[in-house]
Parts: C-alpha cells; sequence; structure tokens
C-alpha cells in the first residue's frame, strides 16, 4: 500500500452543532486523537455527520507521524517527539479556543490501545535513525550528519524508506508533553475508559514480521523466510488442527499487542487514581462493516472482531458500507456512552446494567456483544497476563518503580 498525504498536515477539524449559533447555549468539547501506532492515520476519516448527532462539539486534528514525527537521534540534535508535541499545541488551541471547553484532560477514552502496549515503547532510536539514514544513502557516522542529509531528502522518500522496519516512537525529551504521558508510559489522566477488541488479525505476510519485532528479535535475518519457519517455530505442525490455526494465531497477536497492555493499564490506573476507570470489551460480530479488510483485503474471508472496529460506532468512518438497523442501533448505544461521559464524566447506555468501575484486584468490564446485549462482567484478566509476564520480555521493565528507562513511547 502506497503513502499518502501531505507533509502539510497540521490542522484542526472542528465539528459544532447548527444550535452552536446561538450563543447563549454551552457545548462539552470532545477531542479526539486519532490512533495507527504513530505511523499511519488521519484526523479526516472520522465521519462528521456522526460527530454531530448529539449536543457535542467535536475537534479532530492531524500530527505528524513515523520518521516526520518520531525520528530521534538520543540528543539534542533530532530530539524527536514532534508528532507528541503536535498534540499539545492542538489541546492547547482547543483550551484557549474554545468556551465550552472545561479544561484539559479532565477525563480520557484510551480506544485502541494503551501507552503499556509493547508497539508503543520504541527502544533504542537511535538504531532506527541510522538504519533509516543507511536506507537514504546518508552517513549515519555522526548524528549532525545524519540530520543534514535527510533534510535534503523528500518527505515522500523518507516515509517510502521507513516501511523497511516498523515503528518509530517517541524520544527521551518529554518536557514539553509531561501532562500527556510519563517516561515509563503511565498515563497522567483523571479519569478514564479503556475499550479493547476481540482479535487482531495481521495480514498474512506483513503481520507476523511486525510481531517479531515487537519481540527485539533479529527481524531482518528472518524476514524473508519468515512464511517457512513459522509452522515450525511454533510448532503449529504438530501442536494443532489446521482448522484452529488461524484463531490461535489471532489470539496470540491479540494478547501480545493489546489484550495484555489493556488489562495491565486498566489495573494500574484503578490501583493509583482516584478516579474512576471504565473498562469495556467489543465483541460485536454482525456488523456490516469489518475492519479486517484492512489487515488483509485480499485475503479469505476472516472471522471475528478486528482492532478498531470500535471507532465506526463511536465515531464513523469514511468510506463504510451503509449501516444495518442492528448496526445503527449499537452506534445510537456507543454515542449515548461517549455522550454520558463527555457531559457528566459517568458512561452509561439506556436498558443496560449500570457501569461499574473496574479494581485493581479484578477487572470489572462492559461486554458489548450486541446492542440488545450489553452486559456487565467480572474476571481476574482478560488476557493471561501472567503467561507474558513470565516469559521475561523487556518492555515489562517499564511497569516496575525500580529504575529509571531511557526508551520510546
Amino acid at each position: 500500500m502506497g503513502e499518502t498525504g501531505d507533509e502539510d498536515c497540521l490542522y484542526l477539524n472542528v465539528y459544532v452543532p447548527t444550535d452552536s449559533m446561538d450563543h447563549q447555549k454551552k457545548f462539552d468539547v470532545v477531542v479526539i486523537i486519532h490512533g495507527g501506532a504513530f505511523m499511519i492515520g488521519s484526523g479526516h476519516l472520522a465521519q462528521s455527520e456522526f460527530l454531530v448527532d448529539r449536543d457535542l462539539i467535536f475537534v479532530t486534528f492531524n500530527y505528524r507521524l513515523g520518521a516526520l514525527g518520531f525520528l530521534s537521534t538520543e540528543d539534542e540534535v533530532i530530539p524527536g517527539n514532534y508528532g507528541m508535541k503536535d498534540q499539545v499545541l492542538a489541546l492547547k488551541w482547543v483550551r484557549e479556543n474554545i468556551a465550552s471547553f472545561g479544561g484539559l484532560f479532565v477525563r480520557g477514552i484510551s480506544q485502541s490501545g494503551t501507552a503499556l502496549d509493547p508497539w508503543a515503547i520504541r527502544r533504542h532510536p537511535l538504531e532506527r535513525a541510522r538504519k533509516l539514514a543507511i536506507l537514504l544513502g546518508c552517513s549515519d557516522e555522526s548524528t549532525q550528519e545524519l540530520k543534514k542529509c535527510l533534510k535534503q531528502k523528500p518527505a515522500r522518500l523518507i516515509l517510502e524508506k521507513q516501511g523497511h522496519f516498523y515503528g518509530i516512537g517517541q524520544s527521551t525529551d518529554l518536557a514539553e508533553c509531561h501532562f500527556l504521558l510519563r517516561t515509563r508510559g503511565r498515563e497522567e489522566i483523571r479519569e478514564s475508559v479503556f475499550g479493547r477488541r476481540t482479535a487482531l488479525s495481521p495480514q498474512r505476510a506483513q503481520g507476523p514480521r511486525r510481531a517479531l519485532d515487537l519481540f527485539y528479535s533479529e527481524v531482518d535475518k528472518v524476514n524473508d523466510v519468515w512464511p517457512q519457519i513459522a509452522p515450525f517455530m511454533l510448532d503449529y505442525n504438530y501442536t494443532l488442527p489446521e482448522s484452529k490455526r488461524e484463531e490461535v494465531a489471532k489470539q496470540i497477536f491479540t494478547d501480545r499487542l493489546f489484550a495484555i497492555g489493556s488489562d495491565t493499564a486498566a489495573k494500574l490506573q484503578s490501583k493509583t487514581n482516584k478516579s474512576p476507570v471504565y473498562y469495556y470489551y467489543f465483541n460485536y460480530q454482525k456488523g456490516e462493516n469489518k475492519a479486517l479488510k484492512f489487515y488483509a483485503p485480499n485475503e479469505q474471508e476472516l472471522e471475528g472482531v478486528a482492532h478498531g472496529e470500535d471507532m465506526f460506532y463511536f465515531y464513523g468512518f469514511n468510506g463504510l458500507k451503509k449501516f444495518s438497523e442492528g448496526d445503527t442501533k449499537l452506534k445510537n448505544a456507543c454515542q449515548d456512552m461517549l455522550y454520558s461521559y463527555a457531559t457528566k464524566g459517568i458512561p452509561s447506555v439506556d436498558g443496560t446494567d449500570k457501569w461499574i468501575p473496574t479494581k485493581y484486584s479484578e477487572l470489572t468490564y462492559l461486554n458489548i456483544t450486541d446492542a440488545d446485549d450489553i452486559k456487565l462482567q467480572t474476571v481476574d484478566s482478560l488476557a493471561p497476563t501472567e503467561f507474558w509476564r513470565d516469559i521475561g520480555l523487556l518492555e515489562y521493565e517499564l511497569y516496575s518503580d525500580e529504575k529509571d528507562t531511557k526508551d520510546e513511547l
């Protein structure tokens, strides 16, 4: 898939109800920061007609992505974090220019992922900067020479070459972004809603390579032969019947890339913050629109709920098929949830269980299976957290307060 977009991208979109022209009436404001692993996405993807169905003002914006937004040489030459600083500037603009906005980060909704997901943490950013420089024909002898050469390269070429490896994240300089995040990746938001989906279905070729990169392996050495070695490396050939291999693979990627981080973030935040943390599990499988098509557009028909699919019902998405009656009912339920949280600080859906905040000792979550099947449930964990922690993966050091780290988010 080719790169699209424009380097001149730093714009805000403000969607207002018609009644907003009556200056006597004030509206709560919802600011949407689009996802995309700091690599892809746009503030223009949300559908404006979706956003103004309720008495809310919505603001979306773009920020610099990939190497243009997060490349770092771990020093003052290219300190990085430009994409995060774009976000900070946009939020400051909202605070200063929209009178209805009641304060910066009073409440937050973390959807798609959290700061504790492994792909959000980028170790050794200088190594990635040097690799990109070599791919672009630049010297990596000094960071000054590297920067000088990169500035002479077209932005589109830089984005094209960064596709040879996955993930360019935040730098070590967080001074201007301190209220967005901390160095250990714990979000500094007083009240939160965490949402997660049931399955990530990565592309057949690129998905496993990206997941392998997240395990900090020597990804370059196995990229070309991954399809051949994966069945033996994972012992799929002898431990699973063929009919179950796809489902198990999806669950592995779901747990690793999203579930563990979401569970851990919800528990940690409920333990350390006095304000409530609400958790939901999006499991609606009857929708006319499937996010799976973005992960495997040319592959066989896949089942399950993919990463990002809940966004369709909260904010809409350009290019969606017409909603069915069931889709529309769920959209209304999700927007009830969003509206009540934005205006009252307590998410709720009419005709469903009262949403109780989660706890550190156990996860209480709203299981969203259908518009008519939204129930509160409680479990110890939605993912095999202990199993993944016992493996000894490097990023779990971030959950410890024993030492400072110098990693990327």
